[in-house]
């Protein structure tokens, strides 16, 4: 089990890794180098690549488990996300929906 400190530097290692333009800056062996444009930078991206608000992609964070990061600062933290950890997110998640839209739909809820 990680720790928050361990999550925290890697999370930064991830950030400083995204702004690198040649990710050089993070060992690969413990940081993904994510490509041009996999990278989201503020809840409003998220929300706009998940097709949500951002209070719905902030509750899905903190009740359901939405991979987001954060680089921590000073006084705060800048949000940012990966699209495939939010890929992998939504389509572990698209077959519970389907199961319950169905039943609703059926009047079985």
């Amino acid at each position: 089990m990680q720790t928050s400190t361990t999550k925290r530097s890697q999370d930064s290692l991830l950030m400083n890794a995204a702004v690198a333009t040649n990710c050089t800056s993070a060992p690969r062996s413990e940081v993904p180098c994510p490509v041009d444009g996999e990278l989201l930078h503020s809840w409003k991206e998220i929300a706009v690549y998940l097709h949500r608000d951002v209070r719905t992609v902030q509750r899905w964070e903190k009740q359901e488990g939405l991979p987001v990061r954060r680089h921590f600062h000073r006084t705060a933290a800048t949000v940012f996300a990966l699209k495939a950890e939010l890929d992998t997110w939504r389509s572990s998640r698209s077959h519970k929906g389907e199961v319950v839209r169905t039943q609703e739909v059926h009047g079985r809820v």
